[in-house]
């Protein structure tokens, strides 16, 4: 599923906005690209998923930006779901959390592009792979709770992390020089 591929003027809906309370969101696979942000420029709309009452994510992707992502884009992420994997695939493009921490079930992949946090917490499940973009914490914490192997690993250079937190029965592998301020 393509998102936003044309562009769009709505100044208060995200390219995928499920906010209706009560309402069901359920994926298992597949990949959910948001290409481009939602509104005139200035709202940064993105995803949202609020509205649920039953959420079954056990797979999935929900990645932000891809090869035809215009240039100084900024897709705000707000859910209370899970999602099953978190990527994000262009220079182009910045992923910022807004309002709510994320849980992951399973990896995050940064390809290129930014990863912001905005001082809200990331939980996954398996592995984060920082493969040429930027990730920003701010005054998170970012939770290893896996109870397979998890691993960390940035493809130049160290991962900087706020703070980190291990959990879970799965075996944590550094497979990179990590930075954490806390």
């Amino acid at each position: 599923l393509i998102l936003n591929t044309i562009g769009s003027t709505s100044t208060t809906l995200a390219p995928f906005q499920m906010d209706v309370p009560g309402s069901s969101f359920t994926q298992s696979g597949g990949t959910i690209i948001i290409r481009r942000e939602g509104g005139t420029g200035a709202q940064n709309l993105g995803y949202v998923n609020t509205g649920g009452t039953i959420n079954s994510v056990t797979g999935g992707t929900l990645q932000i930006g891809d090869a035809s992502t215009p240039v100084s884009q900024i897709m705000l992420i707000n859910s209370t779901a899970p999602v099953g994997n978190l990527k994000v695939s262009s220079a182009n493009a910045t992923a910022q959390l807004l309002t709510n921490a994320l849980t992951v079930i399973q990896d995050v992949t940064i390809n290129s592009g930014i990863l912001l946090a905005t001082n809200l917490n990331i939980t996954l499940g398996r592995n984060w792979n920082n493969l040429g973009g930027t990730y920003t914490a701010g005054t998170n914490t970012t939770v290893f709770n896996g109870t397979s192997p998890q691993s960390i690993l940035r493809s130049a250079g160290a991962e900087n992390f706020n703070h980190i937190q291990f959990s879970g029965a799965g075996l944590k592998t550094l497979a990179s020089a990590v930075n954490c301020r806390n």
